[in-house]
């Protein structure tokens, strides 16, 4: 058992559930490496990318990419995140999609996949197509040899993250982390977008192997508020559940139904913080030991 967190796991039917107890991590000022650097290697507009890393890396350190929610806070997620790249060893980047050149939920978390007259965009427009390059951007910035990113969200970043599996069925994901959502775009070609997959640009291809990619729906136990105002209450939304604990619960099962229609094995996890609210830095000490463990 690591010494910064102890799991206990029980089954309750079909849910795994994983229960996530937490302790603070010292980490020595002078072990931390952090910068940012422009990316501009893709067809839209130039993002700021923060990153940490410990003084030892080395070409085959880890890479783990953060995506921050609808506060667009990137450099508040890098300082969450500085403490658990040094503690286990890891390389995190933070892109910022910043509100003047990724205005609203359209341009970020729903991918920028459909213009202002619900028309598609092509692909290489989309802010999920950031992903791919940015890796490559990295891996040749710092020199890598590893082949494979691990992707975390929370919140919008959350969001970001599901839909990207699905948009981008070719990535080069090794785990993913979906963590308090608000709101899903359920696995399902039969309900219409974006709150499923019907006139998405996501293929019965890109389902499949949404599903079969390794991904923690991670819940904050106490991430229960049904009246934050940052919550969507469309009725599509609250059909999904009261408040984001229930719709992550029902998101993770309808991807069991998914893979079962379909005939592939769901390679979805699902787990509690216990203790955990809306708040990044509670859940990602809990992502990051998923990303770690074997």
């Amino acid at each position: 058992m690591k010494s910064s967190a102890r799991w206990l796991l029980a089954c309750r039917g079909l849910l795994p559930w994983l229960v996530y107890l937490m302790w603070p991590v010292a980490v020595a000022a002078d072990s931390v490496i952090k910068g940012w650097f422009e990316f501009d290697r893709w067809d839209g507009p130039m993002l700021d990318v923060h990153y940490a890393h410990r003084g030892d890396w080395s070409a085959e350190t880890p890479v783990v990419i953060v995506m921050h929610g609808t506060s667009r806070a990137a450099e508040r997620y890098l300082d969450d995140w500085t403490p658990l790249a040094v503690q286990h060893g890891f390389l995190v980047i933070v892109p910022h999609f910043d509100a003047e050149r990724f205005p609203g939920s359209r341009s970020y978390n729903l991918g920028n996949t459909f213009d202002e007259q619900g028309q598609p965009r092509p692909a290489t427009q989309w802010t999920y197509s950031v992903i791919e390059p940015l890796f490559d951007a990295v891996r040749e910035k710092f020199d890598l040899s590893v082949e494979q990113y691990d992707i975390y969200g929370h919140s919008a970043g959350s969001q970001f993250v599901h839909r990207f599996l699905a948009h981008v069925p070719d990535n080069r994901v090794r785990k993913a982390v979906a963590a308090n959502a608000g709101w899903y775009t359920y696995p399902d070609l039969k309900v219409p977008w974006p709150y499923g997959l019907k006139r998405s640009l996501v293929s019965e291809t890109g389902l499949r192997r949404f599903l079969e990619t390794p991904m923690l729906v991670l819940l904050g136990k106490q991430d229960t508020d049904g009246n934050d105002t940052t919550l969507r209450q469309t009725p599509e939304a609250m059909r999904q559940g009261p408040h984001r604990l229930a719709r992550g619960f029902h998101f993770f099962e309808a991807g069991l139904r998914a893979a079962q229609r379909l005939g592939v094995e769901s390679a979805w996890q699902l787990a509690q913080v216990e203790g955990a609210d809306h708040d990044n830095a509670k859940m990602a000490p809990a992502a990051a030991f998923f990303l770690v463990s074997d």
